[in-house]
């Protein structure tokens, strides 16, 4: 029983399968198939989600690494973003990833440490926003015409004059 129901949860791959259909399809009672569904868990051969979709093991870890290029692949372009949009993120999944195979892939990563939720933004747990080179060296050139400046900086319309000047030379 538990061969089979394995076997057909992860021919199912990123759309999963329901528990209700696996029932019908595997002609297990039940309790029969609870027993086998709890014993397939714990084995770590198949993963379900709040919603009781099911996912097979490979499945699961494949939707789980295209997470996370995914937010490693953002935050390379939006280093001084905090993180992704949720909705953003499951973009990058393939259209037939159903929304609870998303949520069950994301909260495994965010279980394991590996990744972030917060107000609706998910990122890598050890990621913190920074500047890109360039703004880097802007905000040092700007600091560098405070400390010149002293008591008298110079004023935001000068700063914006010799700010825009250097992105456009730069």
């Amino acid at each position: 029983a538990r061969t089979a129901a394995r076997i057909r949860v992860e021919r199912a791959g990123f759309t999963g399968c329901e528990r209700e259909a696996l029932r019908r399809e595997s002609g297990l009672t039940p309790a029969a198939l609870e027993t086998a569904l709890e014993v397939l868990e714990t084995e770590a051969l198949l993963a379900r989600s709040e919603a009781g979709l099911l996912l097979g093991a490979p499945a699961c870890a494949e939707l789980e690494r295209r997470l996370l290029v995914a937010l490693t692949e953002f935050h390379e372009r939006e280093p001084m973003r905090p993180g992704s949009p949720r909705s953003a993120l499951r973009g990058a999944l393939p259209e037939n990833v159903p929304r609870a195979a998303f949520e069950l892939a994301l909260s495994r990563l965010v279980a394991r440490g590996v990744v972030e939720v917060a107000e609706g933004l998910a990122c890598l747990a050890d990621f913190v926003p920074r500047l890109t080179q360039r703004q880097e060296a802007l905000a040092a050139q700007l600091r560098a015409d405070a400390m010149i400046g002293g008591l008298e900086p110079p004023t935001p319309r000068d700063w914006s004059e010799k700010t825009w000047s250097r992105r456009c030379v730069g």
